[in-house]
């Protein structure tokens, strides 16, 4: 058997003896192309050739390409794990051609790799054209010895390739091969017919060899391009599965060893391939019919999350950072399914690199840090994934009270029903004890009611109403819990539920409703009463090259209070954008001043707010000036942040990206992707790198150029970012490179000196670092320095000393609370004897509940674990007055876990104090307000756990 390393190898060398280049793979993060979410095929990299914009160096080119489709308009996500072929990340095989040979070559050279180098039986190959495409006919007809009768035309949807909309496309030619009647996983249909582009799994394309040759235009015209080009794709695993004569492409040496640690991981073992419909629901793994699904999903999304992070990409809360934490979160909760609750995961990394490490040698290089990444992205998800599932099981257990409730109706539904039908009694099948529920069967007996016409339209509504998840409840999961909504999809299914995929839609465009609303301008100049006093039509921005110019003003609005908006003709005044704030200065002339406090864009004018302090405003020109040290500092901080970016990346790795900035006179701040707290070595490390090259005063250089010609000069652009044909460069000697508007400094010592003063989290893999520069860097030293001073002069001890004596206050103090502490829970423990004494019995269940006195919330843990030790048996209840606020802790002991879920009663409880909590099946807590209401809710708690 041929291994996926030698089927890659052997591809790529036929095409070099071919005349072909050997090109590496394009990583699956395009950096250079912010407007692309991962690399999907593998003509990505080659795009400026297709579009003629770049001249390729080499005419054939050869290559493996990692692929993602996980996301936008190319997303497998949904179905992997549920067949043998779907998946995230793939490899894409190809050769090209730039100009030099066409289909002939092509064609022949396939037909020779599949025939003579693989060995492919020649009977079981077929071949589709275009329909339009008699050129290709024949020359499979020709040049091969292919059957002709297995030579077919086909229409657009198979066998045209578009790039997109406009731009270049043409024909294109599939290789098929027939795996024999035992592949069709629609047997069971009578009327189903195997076929080549058909629906069942027997027919699989092997290669795809695409003919550009044409050029669309807006209007949807084809006319031919000056050049034609080849480009094929033969999808690896495809072919692995073909060459190694396997069933799946997951029983491929690419999959089966991480399939087989799985295995030895979970304890679950993996089946025996089958042929199982796209339709078939992903099941729980300990059902007795599983069909492998868990263990497809984790291996295909870890094989994707190593090459992303490899490549640079991060988990986060946005665009294809969310992507790889759905990917993540994903496999993790079929990890669950598999009793994989801890963190595992980053256990698999090594497999994966073992597998592909030899091709792709970044995956080996950046082993130790897409586990850290990995490990640390689990970690976060576990802790809450816990609270998450509580919540949904609160959503969950209320649907089930509602179907209950409906049951319980179904009598009143009948009304309308024919007399045969009215005669209703609740089945012994329909359970109505939400302890023993079963949703599947009162599903389908209920939505049997939806096919009759006497059921009224009302009826029906309830009916699915009952069985679906609001879309607030989904949003809530995602929104706190970080439940992407397939994951509470999921999980709705596995209760015979679904998901209101509509709401949970309008409350994703609200919440992005409401972002913009808080961020918007105030300034709407539609409705301002404008006073024109000049015609222009155009606004030019001076300020790069001045900080005073005379200029004119166009139009300008004035207030009672003489706040003014006005708008110049030119201005040496930046606009707040791209994170930099706005200058500040004066506009005047010998009969009027005004103070600019503030500067906006809008609809392509530059805005100035500010005060008439004097006169009145005329037509004569103006000077508008800045203030140079604002401008100066501004400038520090953002040729600083700069300088930042670049050390973080080089500190911390190439993962790093700017997920924000803020560039003030005063300060400095930067958001950026990384998976940990930035440790106190890793930070001096940065502020020490940047400070070198403060020292090196290294210039800088700002050019514009065209996009295209800034990326290959490595600019670093933003992802997400919109640029223009034509982009701004700001260099900082041979160190830094970012495409950038704002304004900087003409060298890197006028910085001075840089100084970290804060590093926190501001999002889940997203870390704030606040820096300032200059003199105000220098005060915040002095400051310091002084305050060091008065510790040491309070601890009345030598400077070299006042460490070692302020160490031995604090363990004083330490062990002085603990002694405290130690008095307190001793006291509260005897408190407890008395409640157990005291418990009740419901239901032959012994329960206490009692409000007990605590300091802090923290303390009832360490009662709770008590508490369940003196009961035996039962269930314990402790709700604390704390502040203002109510603390409710409950415990289960392990016996009753099974019955009872300490998560879901704490939630009941504190529900009634408009608070909300969670936790384990033998302990939870949860948090609230109403102090007054815990007399009153106490007298309740016998009544809310007979409703378990």
């Amino acid at each position: 058997m041929k291994s996926s390393q030698e089927i890659r190898k052997q591809f790529i060398k036929f095409f070099e003896k071919k005349g072909h280049k050997a090109f590496p793979s394009a990583p699956v993060i395009p950096i250079d192309d912010p407007t692309l979410l991962f690399t999907n095929a593998g003509m990505n990299q080659f795009k400026e050739y297709f579009l003629e914009r770049v001249k390729p160096e080499h005419t054939r080119i050869v290559n493996s390409q990692k692929c993602i489709r996980a996301g936008g308009k190319h997303n497998d996500l949904e179905e992997v794990g549920r067949d043998g072929y779907h998946h995230t990340f793939f490899e894409m095989l190809g050769n090209w051609s730039f100009g030099d040979y066409y289909k002939k070559e092509a064609i022949i050279w396939a037909w020779e790799l599949l025939t003579e180098i693989w060995k492919l039986p020649k009977d079981k190959l077929y071949v589709t054209v275009h329909h339009s495409d008699k050129e290709a006919f024949d020359l499979w007809q020709t040049h091969t010895d292919v059957n002709p009768e297995h030579i077919e035309y086909h229409g657009d949807k198979d066998n045209f390739w578009e790039m997109g909309n406009t731009g270049p496309c043409g024909p294109c030619s599939e290789i098929h091969i027939d795996r024999g009647e035992n592949f069709c996983n629609l047997k069971s249909d009578t009327e189903h017919k195997c076929r080549i582009n058909g629906d069942c799994h027997r027919f699989i394309e092997l290669w795809n060899l695409v003919f550009i040759q044409f050029n669309r235009d807006e209007k949807g015209d084809l006319s031919p391009l000056k050049s034609k080009y080849i480009d094929t794709g033969a999808g690896f695993e495809r072919i692995c599965q073909v060459l190694q004569n396997v069933k799946t492409n997951y029983e491929t040496d690419l999959f089966l060893p991480l399939i087989n640690q799985i295995t030895e991981l979970s304890g679950v073992p993996y089946p025996e391939s089958d042929y199982r419909s796209e339709s078939v629901p992903e099941q729980e793994s300990t059902v007795k019919d599983y069909d492998g699904t868990s263990h497809r999903v984790i291996a295909d999304h870890v094989r994707a999350l190593t090459f992303a992070i490899a490549d640079g990409g991060m988990p986060s809360n946005e665009g294809r950072g969310y992507v790889l934490r759905r990917l993540l979160r994903r496999a993790s909760r079929h990890g669950r399914l598999l009793t994989l609750n801890k963190p595992f995961l980053y256990q698999l990394i090594d497999m994966v690199i073992k597998i592909m490490g030899d091709h792709y040698h970044e995956v080996s290089e950046k082993q130790s840090h897409i586990k850290l990444v990995i490990k640390a992205e689990e970690e976060r998800f576990n802790l809450t994934l816990d609270n998450g599932l509580e919540k949904y099981r609160i959503y969950r257990d209320e649907k089930f009270k509602q179907i209950i409730n409906l049951l319980r109706s179904v009598p009143e539904l009948l009304a309308d029903a024919p007399l045969k039908d009215r005669d209703f009694d609740l089945e012994e099948s329909i359970e109505v004890d939400i302890g023993k529920f079963n949703s599947g069967n009162n599903r389908n007996y209920l939505f049997r009611f939806l096919e009759k016409e006497y059921i009224s339209e009302e009826g029906k509504q309830l009916i699915k109403d009952a069985f679906t998840l609001k879309g607030e409840q989904v949003f809530t999961l995602y929104d706190t819990f970080g439940f992407p909504p397939d994951l509470t999809r999921i999980l709705a299914e596995e209760d015979s539920l679904t998901i209101d995929e509509q709401g949970f839609q309008e409350e994703m465009k609200q919440q992005k409703s409401r972002a913009r609303e808080a961020a918007k301008f105030d300034l709407e100049t539609e409705d301002i009463s404008w006073i024109d006093l000049v015609e222009s039509d155009k606004v030019e921005f001076l300020g790069y090259d001045h900080s005073s110019l005379f200029s004119r003003i166009v139009r300008y609005h004035i207030d009672d209070d003489n706040n003014v908006k006005i708008v110049l003709d030119r201005t040496p005044f930046y606009a707040e954008s791209g994170g930099q704030v706005a200058d500040t200065g004066r506009i005047f002339n010998d009969e009027c001043e005004i103070t600019v406090s503030d500067v906006r864009k809008h609809n392509g004018l530059i805005v100035h707010l500010g005060k008439l302090v004097s006169g009145e405003i005329n037509t004569k020109p103006v000077t508008a000036m800045i203030d140079s040290e604002v401008r100066k500092n501004t400038a520090r901080n953002h040729t600083a942040t700069h300088l930042l970016h670049k050390a973080l990346k080089e500190v911390l790795g190439d993962h790093v990206q700017q997920k924000g900035s803020l560039v003030h006179p005063d300060y400095l701040r930067f958001d950026f992707t990384h998976y940990a707290q930035v440790t106190n070595r890793q930070l001096k490390a940065v502020e020490h790198q940047v400070n070198r090259v403060v020292r090196e005063c290294l210039p800088l250089k700002s050019e514009v150029k065209p996009l295209l010609k800034a990326k290959e000069d490595g600019a670093v652009a933003l992802f997400g970012e919109k640029y223009g044909n034509e982009v701004r460069v700001v260099s900082i000697g041979d160190y830094s490179m970012e495409l950038c508007g704002g304004t900087h400094l003409n060298f890197s010592g006028e910085i001075g000196f840089f100084k970290i003063t804060s590093e926190s989290s501001i999002a889940s893999g997203i870390r704030r670092i606040e820096a300032i520069t200059g003199e105000r860097a220098e005060k915040y030293v002095d400051i310091l320095e002084a305050e060091i001073d008065e510790v040491i002069r309070k601890l009345n001890s030598p400077r070299q000393n006042f460490l070692e004596k302020l160490e031995k206050i604090i363990t004083d103090n330490k062990q002085l609370h603990l002694q405290l502490h130690s008095i307190k829970v001793k006291s509260a423990s005897n408190v407890l004897d008395k409640l157990v004494q005291k418990a009740t019995q419901i239901n032959g269940i012994k329960m206490a509940a009692a409000r007990i006195s605590v300091s802090r919330a923290e303390v009832l843990r360490q009662l709770g674990d008590q508490l369940k030790q003196k009961l035996g048996s039962g269930i314990g209840i402790l709700i604390a007055p704390v502040q203002d606020k109510v603390a409710v802790m409950v415990v289960v002991t392990p016996d009753l876990t099974k019955r009872f879920h300490a998560g879901t009663i704490v939630g009941r409880i504190a529900n009634l104090f408009d608070g909300k909590g969670g936790g384990r099946p033998d302990m939870a807590m949860a948090g609230g307000k109403h102090p007054a209401k815990i007399d009153s809710v106490l007298k309740m708690i016998p009544e809310i756990l007979k409703e378990y």
